[in-house]
Protein backbone atom coordinates (compact mmCIF):
# COMPACT_ATOMS: atom_id res chain seq x y z
CA UNK A 1 0.00 0.00 0.00
CA UNK A 2 2.82 2.21 0.72
CA UNK A 3 4.58 1.74 -2.09
CA UNK A 4 2.09 2.98 -4.63
CA UNK A 5 2.76 5.79 -7.05
CA UNK A 6 0.06 7.56 -5.25
CA UNK A 7 -0.89 6.81 -1.24
CA UNK A 8 -4.53 7.85 -0.81
CA UNK A 9 -5.56 8.74 3.04
CA UNK A 10 -7.51 4.99 2.87
CA UNK A 11 -4.35 3.26 2.02
CA UNK A 12 -2.31 5.09 4.92
CA UNK A 13 -5.03 4.84 7.43
CA UNK A 14 -5.10 0.76 6.16
CA UNK A 15 -1.44 0.54 6.49
CA UNK A 16 -0.99 2.57 9.56
CA UNK A 17 -3.34 -0.39 11.45
CA UNK A 18 -2.18 -2.89 9.60
CA UNK A 19 1.71 -2.18 10.71
CA UNK A 20 0.82 -1.30 14.24
CA UNK A 21 -1.36 -4.74 14.48
CA UNK A 22 1.49 -6.41 13.24
CA UNK A 23 3.95 -4.73 15.68
CA UNK A 24 1.92 -5.29 18.57
CA UNK A 25 1.50 -9.70 17.79
CA UNK A 26 5.62 -9.21 16.89
CA UNK A 27 6.32 -10.43 20.49
CA UNK A 28 4.18 -13.42 21.03
CA UNK A 29 4.19 -14.43 17.38
CA UNK A 30 8.06 -14.43 16.91
CA UNK A 31 9.11 -13.82 20.98
CA UNK A 32 10.50 -11.12 22.67
CA UNK A 33 13.68 -11.08 22.55
CA UNK A 34 13.40 -10.77 18.75
CA UNK A 35 11.56 -7.18 19.20
CA UNK A 36 14.31 -4.76 17.67
CA UNK A 37 14.52 -1.23 16.86
CA UNK A 38 13.59 -2.44 13.32
CA UNK A 39 10.62 -3.59 14.65
CA UNK A 40 9.23 -0.35 16.25
CA UNK A 41 10.55 1.48 13.29
CA UNK A 42 7.93 -0.39 11.68
CA UNK A 43 5.25 2.13 13.34
CA UNK A 44 6.67 4.87 11.90
CA UNK A 45 6.42 3.97 8.21
CA UNK A 46 2.94 5.27 7.12
CA UNK A 47 4.09 8.65 9.09
CA UNK A 48 7.01 8.94 6.46
CA UNK A 49 5.12 8.04 3.50
CA UNK A 50 2.56 11.09 4.71
CA UNK A 51 5.37 13.44 5.04
CA UNK A 52 8.40 12.22 2.54
CA UNK A 53 5.60 10.47 -0.29
CA UNK A 54 5.53 6.97 -1.39
CA UNK A 55 8.13 4.48 -0.20
CA UNK A 56 8.78 3.45 -4.19
CA UNK A 57 11.04 7.21 -4.49
CA UNK A 58 13.32 6.64 -1.25
CA UNK A 59 13.01 3.39 -0.80
CA UNK A 60 16.56 0.62 -0.70
CA UNK A 61 14.64 -2.23 -1.08
CA UNK A 62 15.42 -2.56 -5.02
CA UNK A 63 18.85 -1.81 -4.33
CA UNK A 64 18.94 -4.60 -2.04
CA UNK A 65 17.52 -7.16 -3.90
CA UNK A 66 20.41 -6.44 -6.47
CA UNK A 67 22.69 -6.06 -3.82
CA UNK A 68 22.22 -9.78 -3.02
CA UNK A 69 22.27 -10.84 -6.83
CA UNK A 70 25.56 -9.04 -7.28
CA UNK A 71 27.26 -10.77 -4.04
CA UNK A 72 26.14 -14.08 -5.49
CA UNK A 73 28.93 -13.64 -8.43
CA UNK A 74 31.75 -12.93 -6.16
CA UNK A 75 33.91 -16.19 -5.21
CA UNK A 76 37.52 -14.71 -4.67
CA UNK A 77 39.10 -12.23 -2.27
CA UNK A 78 41.43 -11.50 -5.36
CA UNK A 79 40.14 -8.59 -7.85
CA UNK A 80 37.12 -8.28 -6.14
CA UNK A 81 36.10 -4.78 -7.90
CA UNK A 82 36.75 -6.69 -11.50
CA UNK A 83 34.36 -9.31 -9.86
CA UNK A 84 31.89 -6.72 -9.22
CA UNK A 85 31.68 -5.19 -12.27
CA UNK A 86 31.50 -8.04 -14.19
CA UNK A 87 28.63 -9.16 -12.11
CA UNK A 88 26.69 -5.55 -12.10
CA UNK A 89 27.04 -5.35 -16.26
CA UNK A 90 25.53 -9.71 -16.20
CA UNK A 91 22.65 -8.38 -14.28
CA UNK A 92 22.19 -4.88 -16.62
CA UNK A 93 22.24 -7.46 -19.72
CA UNK A 94 19.90 -9.99 -18.49
CA UNK A 95 16.72 -8.46 -20.30
CA UNK A 96 19.03 -8.41 -23.14
CA UNK A 97 20.32 -11.65 -22.80
CA UNK A 98 16.62 -13.30 -22.22
CA UNK A 99 15.35 -12.13 -25.01
CA UNK A 100 18.28 -12.96 -27.31
CA UNK A 101 18.58 -16.56 -25.67
CA UNK A 102 15.73 -17.92 -24.84
CA UNK A 103 12.56 -19.22 -26.40
CA UNK A 104 9.47 -16.95 -25.65
CA UNK A 105 6.76 -20.02 -25.42
CA UNK A 106 9.53 -22.44 -23.43
CA UNK A 107 9.16 -23.40 -20.18
CA UNK A 108 12.39 -21.39 -19.45
CA UNK A 109 11.01 -18.05 -20.52
CA UNK A 110 8.62 -17.48 -17.88
CA UNK A 111 11.56 -17.53 -15.42
CA UNK A 112 11.93 -14.77 -13.32
CA UNK A 113 15.85 -13.90 -13.71
CA UNK A 114 16.02 -11.47 -11.06
CA UNK A 115 15.48 -13.53 -8.17
CA UNK A 116 17.62 -14.37 -5.74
Amino acid sequence: MLLKHSVSESDHCEAERLLFSFCSSFPAIYMARFTTMNIHQLLHLADDVQDLGSLFTYSCFHFEDKKGLVLKFINETQAIDRQILSAVSFTQRLPEIRAKYILHHSEVGTLNLTQN
